[in-house]
């Protein structure tokens, strides 16, 4: 008989034994027949086991089946969108939002590019976001609009992993896209709501503002007509009315204080900056502040105090304003505080809390004994007419640290205030070093005695106000001029160039900036120019935000003079006329 191999696994083994007991059926005995029956035995369990099996096999291939299928089911109706690539980028497989985010049948996308449906030319966004998921392994993010067959353009958010094989070579790109047109139009709402906010909070603070101005304005009217009536009923009676004149003028100068300070936060209100000694200005303003009986003021200034380029009329007025506010805050008396120092700062960004660019700087600081401020009120301070005095006991006129807050903007520097409830408040103030250049000096309003003498001859005085003209005409007149006036710039021109082809040209022409319902003193200025260019032109204005007030040389004027404008003025403004 040919040699057979015996088998390995059971069933072969049974196998095996069955056929050589069969082989064998000559030589049976009793031994022989109780091991076939032994081994029928063992085949009938092996058979039952194997039935077991294949009936465990079939249940594990039907709930296999069934994971399939509901794994199928999940993949497809899920509510974000799934999306396979190849290593070159191509669909290999889509779930139904996908293709419907896509606007594309499923089997219409097989093979496709991916990004072919990005639009708004952000390619570039998405193969970034695929390169860096390369890099780290990691998904990665990023908001693309999906364009569809009808060109409608699909808000998502596209989440981005790449799975490799050993070797690093890219397998398969897994793409997540989550629809979000609903987030996008829920944040646009928000953004319009918070923009009607923010912008009703504006109407709120104009609304306290105007009524804060209409207040103050009101009460200095009542000061100036009851002067003004009691003055027309003592000149009646032969009674002198100079000093209720004085009072009326002092009053008039509190509504000019006013619009300065409103100009130091408005568009208009540029600094005229100049080399100062810091140390002096800071002084002088002391010397000459009325603390009140009840307040002490320490300046211990040390002598080495970098000079600085400021306005020193505008700086004048922050620290009267700060000091303002320092004695309204201890009605007890206490003691003011004024230190100054010269400081380098080169503090990083996020350990600044000055919010100061690096550079040189003189700091100054003024610390009252009040009783402090609230965390909560310390971002409302500089709001125009914001208080947390008692009603009454603000003698300000409600501007003074939003003023200070403006005028140190626009000298580059910074204003910072420090406090707690109890322990008094520290205003620091920050102010660039001086770096050399060239002085700007032409500014009317100089000291009188300082410029030559007055200019005789025929001024032109250009103004769209009638009372304005009328009193300009006064005033110069009595300073020995002979007026001619104009209501706009095109008048202004024709009577100039009348006048410059007679015998008696004009010395000078004063030209209003703004003319609500013509050409304006610059337009003028350059026609007026155009036919002498040596023309001595002076601008005025009352506001505006046109540099030509505080460069007005670059536009072919010889000084320029704010609204209202004193007899002082004036007399400056004809001096700066002779000497040229």
């Amino acid at each position: 008989m040919p040699y057979k191999s015996i088998p390995t696994d059971k069933f072969g083994k049974l196998r095996f034994q069955a056929e050589k007991l069969i082989e064998q059926q000559s030589e049976l005995t009793t031994d022989t027949s109780t091991n076939i029956l032994e081994l029928i035995h063992e085949l009938a369990i092996y058979q039952t086991e194997l039935e077991i099996q294949n009936e465990e096999l079939k249940r594990a291939q039907q709930e296999l089946s069934e994971l399939e299928e509901q794994y199928e089911e999940l993949f497809a109706f899920a509510p974000c969108g799934y999306i396979l690539l190849d290593g070159k980028g191509l669909i290999t497989r889509v779930n139904l939002m996908g293709a419907r985010l896509l606007g594309v049948a499923r089997r219409h996308l097989m093979l496709s590019t991916f990004s072919q449906f990005i639009a708004g030319d952000r390619d570039d966004a998405f193969y970034a976001v695929q390169q860096e998921a390369l890099r780290t392994g990691q998904k990665q993010s990023v908001e693309l609009p999906l364009k569809n067959e009808d060109d409608a353009h699909v808000w998502t958010r596209v989440d981005i992993e790449a799975v490799q094989d050993d070797s690093g070579e890219v397998l398969q790109w897994r793409i997540v896209l989550v629809d979000i047109r609903a987030h996008r139009k829920a944040e646009k709402d928000r953004e319009r709501i918070q923009a009607q906010l923010h912008q009703a909070q504006k109407l709120e603070s104009i609304g306290i503002l105007a009524g804060g101005i209409a207040h103050d304005f009101n009460n200095l009217l009542s000061m100036i007509i009851g002067y003004v009536e009691l003055a027309k009923i003592d000149s009646k009676a032969g009674r002198d009315v100079a000093d209720l004149l004085s009072k009326a003028m002092q009053a008039i100068m509190l509504g000019r204080n006013i619009t300065e300070q409103l100009l130091t936060f408005s568009r208009g209100g540029q600094p005229l900056k100049k080399q100062e000694s810091i140390g002096f200005v800071i002084e002088d303003t002391l010397n000459q502040f009325d603390a009140g009986p009840n307040i002490n003021v320490n300046y211990p200034l040390p002598k080495e105090l970098w000079k600085v380029e400021c306005d020193k009329k505008q700086i004048r007025l922050a620290f009267e304003n700060i000091l303002i506010n320092a004695v309204e805050a201890m009605p007890g008396g206490g003691c003011i505080t004024v230190t100054a120092d010269n400081i380098v700062h080169d503090a990083k960004p996020a350990e600044d809390r000055w919010q100061l660019s690096k550079g040189h700087y003189v700091k100054i600081s003024i610390q009252d004994q009040g009783q402090g401020i609230s965390e909560e009120n310390l971002s409302k301070i500089f709001d125009p007419y914001f208080s947390t005095k008692v009603q009454g006991a603000q003698k300000g006129m409600g501007l003074g640290l939003t003023a200070a807050y403006s005028i140190f903007a626009k000298h580059d520097g910074y204003i910072s205030v420090e406090s707690e409830l109890g322990s008094g408040a520290t205003v620091n103030l920050f102010l660039g070093k001086f770096i050399e250049k060239e002085p700007d000096s032409g500014r009317l309003g100089a000291d009188a005695a300082e410029l030559p003498e007055l200019a005789t001859g025929k001024i032109l005085f250009m103004d769209d106000e009638k009372a304005i003209r009328d009193i300009g005409v006064q005033i110069l007149s009595r300073l020995g001029m002979d007026v001619v006036t104009a209501r706009d710039g095109d008048e202004a021109f024709n009577v100039y160039h009348d006048a410059l082809n007679s015998s008696e040209p004009f010395e000078a022409v004063i030209l209003d900036l703004s003319v609500k319902d013509g050409v304006g003193g610059r337009e003028a200025a350059q026609e007026i120019l155009a036919v002498n260019p040596d023309a001595k032109l002076v601008v005025t204005s009352g506001y505006s935000n046109d540099p030509v007030m505080t460069r007005y040389q670059e536009h072919g004027f010889i000084g320029a003079i704010e609204k209202p404008f004193m007899i002082k003025d004036l007399i400056s403004l004809l001096k700066k006329i002779g000497s040229q």
